[in-house]
């Protein structure tokens, strides 16, 4: 062996011995640091998660219907956890598999760094024996043996910083098997505090329902001693109707010579009785009042109902009517068809047969004029003339002359019959709109004592913490796919609006649990 080759093989020796310890020296402060920096990480998601768990603890009230909600939500936790330790599990498994193979290819790494030197070493025993014309074919054998070994090195310290990763992640996933099972144990006893609470409100429900069971049979024994009492009074008032009806005829064809067209049927009633069916004209007023001094006679046309017999003349081209009359258009091409009179019987409220027996007199009617004339009402004649105009297309008795596409009646719109009127039906019914449909001022009213009222609190709070549950999942989001995850979140306890969602998310971003993005202001980044 040569002195060079000898040179050679020193420096490259201790230069394999120096890499290996810089290299154990740099594993050891990376692996230092990042589980450090890793714990702390940890550490302070888990106390801002603390945190908001105490807040959502500390304002969920102890009433039976949430105490409920809380229990099955509970329960589905217990399910989430237990489903996430078997992924645990598995994973961690898997972790030990792959460092099992880790180490399987270690060992042959080793095998063949040994397989190596003795290449090497049988390399140096022949060159003692070769020429000096194989000096060169030696040197390109070296090279080329040296990188192969600086290959296999560099493989090595991938392999190092995969198992190093491989670590780090079986670490995170202990802390979080950790984190769950005490999680666990706290639902565990707060469905044992549940539970216990349950079975003291099952005690106080049979109770009441005892107590509940007697006041039903006092009260049954009450109602028959009164239903024997009413039906002598009402059989007494009942004679007594026959002779007032009789002399209401006598006073009207009397003095004044007048004569009602049409037959009339009158009772008057004490109040809890009977029924209020109180249809009464104002003549029958003033002739009651006459006789009777000191009694007031209240007509109440809300609780009256009439049949209407109507009679619509369509016209030959019925497709040129708007959208609001219940036609619709005819095909290109078609004739138009000339239709007979149709008659129809209406079944109608009070209110609503006086409205249509305006337009023997008038074709067109205003709103303001029928309610200067009728004297009714003003909600309750736009709620009327809404069912007979603007409501389903199978009763549509009535045509509104105005702007289209406007739901709201207003003063000056004017109404007249619509004879396009179609229905296979020889008796329409038509169905009069609920009262309880809000105006818009009364909407926002509701929405502010919503608002106002002490149980919005632990709403808001249930709001921010569905945002800090979406948002630690999913890191990024834009603002209309979190809006919608946290109604899909919160839909089945209530219905939050957007205001208030957009208002928690300002707060949080206060906060610094969000940010915005710096290139995307509607998108939110979660802080760690």
């Amino acid at each position: 062996m040569t002195d060079t080759n000898k040179m050679l093989l020193s420096k490259i020796q201790a230069l394999q011995t120096g890499l290996h310890e810089v290299k154990n020296i740099v594993i050891e402060n990376l692996t230092s640091q990042k589980s450090q920096q890793y714990l702390t990480e940890e550490l302070v998601e888990n106390q801002k998660e603390r945190e908001i768990q105490k807040k959502l603890f500390g304002n969920y009230v102890a009433v039976h219907e949430r105490t409920l909600l809380e229990l099955e939500d509970s329960r589905k936790i217990q399910k989430e956890q237990e489903e996430k330790i078997n992924i645990l599990t598995e994973e961690n498994e898997k972790f030990v598999e792959i460092r099992g193979k880790f180490n399987e290819e270690n060992e042959k790494i080793r095998e063949e760094l040994g397989e190596m030197k003795r290449k090497l070493e049988d390399f140096e025993e022949n060159l003692t024996s070769q020429k000096s014309q194989e000096q060169e074919n030696r040197e390109i054998l070296i090279a080329k043996l040296t990188e192969e070994f600086a290959e296999c090195e560099k493989e090595r310290e991938i392999q190092k910083k995969q198992f190093e990763d491989y670590v780090d992640v079986h670490e995170g996933t202990l802390l979080e098997l950790e984190d769950s099972r005490k999680i666990q144990k706290e639902q565990n006893e707060k469905i044992n505090i549940l539970t216990e609470e349950n079975e003291k409100f099952s005690d106080i429900r049979q109770k009441l329902n005892e107590e509940n069971e007697k006041l039903r049979e006092e009260l049954q024994e009450l109602k028959l001693k009164l239903e024997s009492i009413e039906e002598n009074k009402t059989f007494q008032i009942f004679d007594n109707d026959r002779e007032l009806a009789n002399s209401f005829r006598d006073w009207l064809e009397g003095p004044k010579g007048q004569k009602l067209p049409f037959d009339i049927s009158l009772r008057v009633l004490t109040a809890g009785v009977w029924p209020m069916v109180q249809c009464t004209p104002v003549m029958f007023t003033a002739f009651y009042t006459e006789k009777h001094t000191g009694r007031k006679l209240t007509i109440n046309t809300l609780l009256g109902n009439a049949d209407v017999k109507a009679t619509f003349y369509p016209s030959p081209i019925a497709s040129e009517s708007n959208e609001e009359d219940g036609s619709g258009p005819s095909k290109a091409g078609e004739e138009p068809k000339e239709r007979k009179p149709e008659n129809k019987i209406l079944q109608v409220t009070t209110h609503q047969m006086i409205i249509l027996l305006q337009f023997n007199h008038h074709k067109v009617i205003s709103c303001q004029q029928l309610l200067d004339d009728l004297k009714i009402p003003e909600k309750e004649l736009k709620r009327c003339l809404y069912s007979l105009a603007l409501s389903k297309l199978s009763q549509r008795i009535l045509t509104r002359k105005g702007p289209k596409g406007r739901d709201m009646i207003d003063m000056s719109d004017k109404f007249m019959v619509n004879d396009n009127f179609q229905s296979k039906l020889t008796h329409v019914k038509v169905q009069l709109v609920s009262r309880n449909v809000e105006s818009e001022p009364e909407i926002k009213e509701t929405r502010q004592k919503v608002d106002d009222h002490p149980s919005s609190d632990d709403r808001k709070l249930e709001v921010e913490a569905a945002i800090v549950r979406i948002m630690k999942a999913r890191k990024r989001l834009n603002h209309n796919n979190l809006v919608t995850e946290v109604t899909q979140q919160l839909r089945h306890r209530f219905m939050p609006f957007q205001t208030i969602i957009k208002q928690r998310i300002e707060i949080l971003i206060e906060r610094e649990f969000l940010q915005r993005d710096e290139h995307d202001r509607r998108s939110y980044s979660y802080i760690a």
